[in-house]
């Protein structure tokens, strides 16, 4: 279950967290995932992109 999504400063991709630990970003585009991120320990509650720097 997609928990909390944001769209990324020039809107190509969209990050979700996700109840089941990972944390997917998909490209705006092709509409694909282009990250699937591992390594946390429970639901990731909020995601959000820095405005500057890169993924």
């Amino acid at each position: 279950n997609l928990l909390r999504c944001s769209w990324s400063p020039d809107g190509s991709k969209v990050s979700c967290g996700s109840s089941d630990r990972f944390h997917y970003i998909w490209d705006t585009t092709s509409r694909r995932i282009l990250y699937k991120l591992p390594g946390h320990n429970g639901s990731i509650n909020d995601v959000d992109f820095h405005p500057k720097e890169p993924i």
